[in-house]
């Protein structure tokens, strides 16, 4: 899957925690164009 989907696009992975009632939160990036643009997923238990 990626966050910005089509061709020539690029999205990385920059770091995950896990805070103290384990929640995982993700980070990363996507850039696409000119246009970059951060993200953060935070993933339930």
């Amino acid at each position: 899957m990626t966050m910005d989907g089509g061709f020539n696009k690029l999205d990385s992975f920059n770091g995950i925690a896990v805070d103290p009632s384990g929640v995982a939160l993700v980070g990363g990036a996507t850039t696409a164009d000119t246009v970059r643009d951060a993200w953060v997923v935070k993933l339930a238990p």
